[in-house]
């Protein structure tokens, strides 16, 4: 058998080297920390709860108390019920309650200083008729038919339910000419859209449909009103004369009779 070479004794020695020197940076590396130190349970001394916060004898005198109490209350007579003297208001109509709100909202427009307001208004079109569920972007791709798109706004209520009208700016006054004329020629989500040229800011006192309705319903509630007082007030003065007549007549039939039973007393004297 072939001894070992001194190559072969001094590659095993650099290798058997090499393993523990790795073995000993593992346990240097991986050293785990000391554990924690021990720290006994606690043990707390259970306090008795105290009854209600309060000796016996004065929870039974409480008790006495209430029961005394009752029996004075059960004796006594009741009180004599009172009259209710809350106004009992009546209940408003919702279509009254709608023209208050419009009549509220009319005091409150301004579109000359609303700050959501800044287009152009004689580049600006009105868009309804909408569907409920047309977006701001459908607006823009339909008012791109008829040329450059400025600005798109969507009018929604509080609850952020779409009103089905909103105002689009067109880039040139002409465009928007444009898309009032041929804008009944077009549809949006199935619906023939009305485009009108912007009323708010060119003509003074100008107001829409629904807050125009809710003023005039409210001039006629009020000249009804009126007419009905006037007519009232009519009827007392005109009753004024008939009454005066009325006793002017009874007068004059009462001194009649008065002349006949005198002329039948002289008869029946004659005789």
């Amino acid at each position: 058998m072939q001894a070992p070479s001194e190559d072969d004794v001094a590659r095993q020695e650099s290798l058997k080297r090499r393993a523990e020197a790795h073995a000993q940076w593992k346990r240097n590396f991986f050293q785990s920390r000391p554990p924690p130190p021990f720290i006994p349970k606690c043990r707390r001394r259970r306090s008795r709860e105290r009854i209600a916060g309060a000796p016996v004898h004065l929870l039974h005198r409480r008790a006495l108390e209430l029961v005394s109490a009752e029996a004075a209350r059960a004796s006594s007579p009741p009180p004599p019920p009172q009259a209710a003297t809350t106004e009992v208001t009546e209940p408003r109509s919702k279509s009254d309650a709608w023209r208050e709100r419009m009549l509220l909202e009319v005091e409150r427009r301004d579109p000359y200083t609303d700050i959501n307001i800044r287009t152009d208004p004689r580049r600006t079109v009105v868009v309804s008729s909408l569907h409920p569920k047309s977006l701001e972007e459908d607006i823009r791709l339909f008012g791109e038919q008829f040329g450059r798109v400025v600005s798109v706004r969507l009018i929604c209520d509080r609850d952020g339910r779409s009103r089905r009208y909103g105002f689009v700016q067109f880039g040139l006054e002409a465009e928007a000419r444009k898309a009032v004329a041929n804008s009944r020629k077009r549809r949006l989500h199935g619906r023939a859209v009305v485009m009108e040229m912007e009323r708010g800011r060119l003509e003074p006192g100008f107001l829409p449909k629904r807050l125009a309705e809710a003023r005039r319903q409210a001039a006629g509630s009020a000249s009804a009103s009126s007419a009905k007082r006037q007519r009232v007030e009519g009827r007392g003065v005109a009753s004024a004369p008939a009454a005066v007549a009325r006793g002017g007549a009874s007068a004059a039939t009462a001194d009649t009779r008065d002349e006949v039973d005198a002329f039948l007393d002289d008869i029946m004297n004659l005789t």
